[in-house]
């Protein structure tokens, strides 16, 4: 019998990077009249998540092991968070910059913005829904 809920770990990891991804979205907006500003993201998640079983993690790769230590707060040492390890890159798209140097599309940043939200709903779902199963499974079902 397995004790791995690897759906739950990769659910984890989704929200997070959704958050990651909510969080460099609203710095592009708020930075949309800043003169020389490039947009910024994330991988996609599919290209960032590396579940267990896979050769090759790449750096920016999110962990999902077994047994995986993760920092739940800043003080922590020696381990990094999902969110942490989700860098981010410049956006760029031909003919993006304004005459000021700004690479921001607002039009463009609304769409990733609620992709985002689509990936934290869903990721929510998933955590909630398997909770429920095993509740219902332990006999504590709500």
């Amino acid at each position: 019998m397995s004790n791995d809920l690897t759906i739950l770990t990769m659910a984890k990891s989704l929200a997070a990077h959704a958050t990651t991804r909510q969080g460099l979205v609203t710095q592009n907006v708020a930075n949309a009249d800043t003169p020389g500003f490039a947009a910024r993201d994330v991988r996609p998640f599919a290209e960032a998540y590396r579940g267990p079983g896979a050769e090759t993690a790449g750096p920016n790769a999110l962990r999902a092991a077994s047994f995986s230590p993760a920092a739940s707060r800043p003080g922590h040492a020696g381990f990094e968070s999902a969110a942490a390890a989700a860098t981010a890159y410049e956006i760029t798209k031909i003919d993006a910059a304004s005459p000021n140097g700004n690479t921001v599309s607002l039009e463009d940043q609304m769409v990733r913005g609620a992709r985002a939200q689509a990936d934290h709903d869903m990721a929510l779902g998933v955590l909630r829904k398997s909770m429920d199963l095993i509740r219902m499974a332990i006999g504590r079902a709500r």
